[in-house]
């Protein structure tokens, strides 16, 4: 079982879908220049390695997302008397904002610490080169209704902080930065009257670990409040032996003013229009709280920018596997990453080649995830009243939306989370199988080809990515795994496709490849004979041979059809040669005009067609006989042949025989004659006329006998 970040996020198709990966998105861990190596972080706790989470479920709202009144209401945990304590496990305000500010504000004056930070909205902040306007309103609304000392600075023991959540975010995990996640509070802001406005405050701590075992310690913890009862003493008790690990003084040495804070988010509406989410570190030289970007959300001039397209395409196969690119600083083109969010439009840049990466990558962005991927209205914990338990998004409790590009998408965060909590504890480590079972191996393809996989794990499979060579051609969440792969962008030819299944732990096995062949190009059919002359024109008579090439197939020809007269006359099939023919047996045909055709389908299915009309002529001509000389004539010298005659379709010409001796050129157009140069030639000659039609029938006329003296 791994114990990284990735593979939490794998968890995103499990029962919550992939809308999950927003809850691990502007929350995911960031490393910071002042954070130690992991090597140099010290030990936080003594290893306990008890498998819990085998022994009784995961119970949601006890270990993840704690909102019971018996908890937020905690008088000795949430009413500060103002004195830090000095020793560990002491309730006085442990869960108070105005503690938790003072733990946190090392050498500088808690209040002066705390007035610094709310100074940041009164006048504008730039940040990464990008302006965040001022919010000016929150000077009456919060600076000036927050319950002053004596000598006019905030009273930290009086803050307008409702506590709403204590939330456990094991499944941001991330080894590889000495993290086991993170544990936050979450306040809802009051105004003067003690009323709930719109703006909350997160205070996102780092869980320190070195090994696997400092993850599995953590989960444990907090996994053994599930068998407790909320607002009880061991419950409480329990809980924050656990927060104060991460939320006392001097939790990581090394850090600045020695705080495990990550960072602080709010996200608010009440001080100005449109919502938004603001984040802000420790500053390492001075200690205060500033402001600064919003990591994985880049600015928002960049909505429908070609670069946010070019960053979101690079990294396609990370988001599709369950990964989060880190949003750079700066590109060459100018600052990317945002120094705030709010509530806007979509992130649809075009030319985005994969739809789901798009609505990935935005889920990962604050404003994404808060809004417009999730159908939210930029708060996932809602600010309550006295007396009532704050509410929670669709988001985090379960509901379907649909995504700009008109996909929809099913979340349950909470399931999610509880998810990764009981694979991270049960140690889910076995790979799921995959197998493509369509298209075949060596098959030929074309247009939008369904492929398929079968898929086992022991856990469950909660996505199955397809792969042409390297390329993502398509994501399936649930069984049976199929998506339909458009073949028209490949390029024709042999492609290898692949099946990559994860399963509800991260987990990730791959299929043997399958070989196929894309041919999206039709068959070339180029027609022989008949072909038309100037004699024949399209006749033809008795059995001619019919012939077609065809060329230009990448598959190969599977199957030729020929048909007369739309009805089909023979197949052929493939044989492997570009020459297909048969021999027409015209007699059985009506004289007159036919159509014959040639229609080849290669093996991929890809089909193409060639027609041709002929004038099918099997009947002489109807009537022939010569009209000069007359029969009996005396001639001499050069003597003028004549005929006339006639056919059903079309007559070609007549030619003349004297004696058996045809003259050429033949007669081609009426009236149809011929010279006889009969000098020299005494006696008597016969002479006959022979009519020709197009299709080659002839006729002959009766003779005519003549004298020469």
């Amino acid at each position: 079982m791994k114990v990284v970040s990735k593979w939490a996020r794998g968890l995103i198709a499990a029962l919550a879908g992939v809308g999950a990966l927003g809850a691990a998105s502007c929350d995911a861990l960031q490393a910071t220049p002042e954070s130690p190596p992991p090597h140099e972080r010290p030990p936080q706790f003594r290893q306990v390695t008890a498998n819990l989470a085998c022994a009784f479920p995961i119970v949601p709202e006890r270990e993840l997302f704690i909102r019971d009144l018996g908890v937020v209401n905690d008088a000795a945990r949430t009413q500060w008397s103002g004195i830090l304590p000095t020793g560990s496990g002491i309730a006085d305000g442990a869960w108070s904002f105005g503690r938790l500010m003072a733990q946190m504000s090392g050498p500088v004056a808690p209040e002066d610490f705390v007035r610094n930070w709310l100074a940041q909205w009164e006048t504008g902040q730039t940040v990464n080169g990008q302006l965040i306007s001022a919010r000016s309103s929150i000077t009456p609304q919060i600076i000036n209704a927050w319950p002053k000392r004596p000598n006019g600075k905030l009273d930290l023991t009086k803050s307008p902080m409702r506590l709403l959540a204590i939330v456990n975010r094991v499944d941001v995990r991330d080894l590889s930065l000495g993290s086991a996640g993170e544990g936050r509070f979450v306040y809802g802001v009051l105004d003067a009257g003690g009323n709930p406005l719109q703006f909350t405050v997160i205070l996102e701590y780092d869980l320190p670990a070195k090994t696997r075992m400092d993850v599995l310690d953590w989960a444990n913890r907090w996994h053994a409040l599930g068998a407790q009862t909320p607002g009880s003493a061991a419950f409480n008790t329990a809980l924050q032996a656990i927060t104060d690990r991460f939320t006392a003084r001097n939790a990581a040495p090394g850090r600045p003013n020695g705080s495990a804070l990550n960072q602080l988010r709010t996200n608010e509406i009440a001080l100005a229009s449109p919502w938004q989410l603001r984040e802000f570190h420790l500053d390492a030289a001075t200690g205060l709280l500033k402001s600064d970007t919003v990591a994985l959300t880049p600015g928002r001039s960049l909505r429908t920018s070609n670069s946010l397209a070019a960053f979101i395409n690079d990294n396609t196969l990370l988001l599709m596997d369950g990964g989060v690119p880190p949003v750079p600083l700066q590109t060459d083109a100018g600052a990317f990453r945002g120094a705030f969010a709010e509530a806007s439009l979509p992130w649809t840049p075009p030319g985005v080649t994969h739809p789901e990466a798009r609505h990935r990558f935005a889920l990962n962005t604050c404003n994404g995830c808060h809004l417009e991927e999730t159908g939210t209205t930029f708060l996932h914990v809602f600010p309550r009243s006295a007396g009532q338990q704050a509410q929670v998004s669709g988001f985090v409790s379960g509901t379907t939306a649909q995504d700009p590009n008109g996909l929809t998408h099913g979340f349950n965060e909470l399931q999610r989370r509880a998810t990764d909590l009981s694979n991270l504890l049960c140690e889910d480590a076995q790979a799921p199988t995959a197998m493509l079972t369509s298209p075949d191996a060596g098959s030929f393809v074309r247009g939008t080809v369904t492929v398929a996989a079968d898929t086992t794990d022991d856990v469950g499979v909660a996505r199955v990515d397809f792969f042409d060579g390297t390329s993502l051609i398509g994501s399936a969440s649930q069984a049976p795994f199929t998506i339909a792969w458009n073949t028209a962008s490949p390029t024709t030819g042999t492609r290898s496709l692949t099946a990559r299944a994860f399963d509800t732990s991260g987990n990730v096995g791959t299929s043997g490849a399958v070989s196929v062949t894309v041919d999206n190009t039709p068959p070339m059919i180029i027609p022989g004979p008949p072909k038309w002359n100037q004699n024949s024109f399209y006749f033809v008579r008795g059995t001619p041979t019919v012939s077609w090439s065809i060329v230009q197939s990448v598959s190969g020809v599977a199957v030729a059809r020929i048909f007369q007269d739309s009805v089909l006359l023979t197949s052929l099939a493939g044989s492997g040669g570009i020459n297909y023919f048969i021999h027409w047996d015209t007699s059985v045909l009506s004289d007159g005009r036919h159509t014959i055709s040639l229609e080849a389908t290669d093996r991929a299915g890809n089909v193409s067609s060639h027609s041709r009309f002929v004038d099918v002529d099997n009947t002489p001509p109807a009537y022939l006989a010569i009209t000069a000389p007359y029969n009996g004539a005396q001639v001499s010298g050069v003597v003028t042949l004549s005929a006339t005659g006639s056919d059903n379709m079309d007559l070609a010409s007549i030619a003349f025989q004297v004696d058996g001796t045809t003259l050429t050129p033949f007669a081609t157009t009426a009236p149809y004659t011929r010279t006889w140069n009969s000098t020299g030639l005494s006696g008597t000659h016969t002479i006959v006329a022979i009519a020709y039609d197009r299709a080659g029938n002839s006729a002959r006329s009766a003779p005519v006998t003549v004298t020469v003296p």
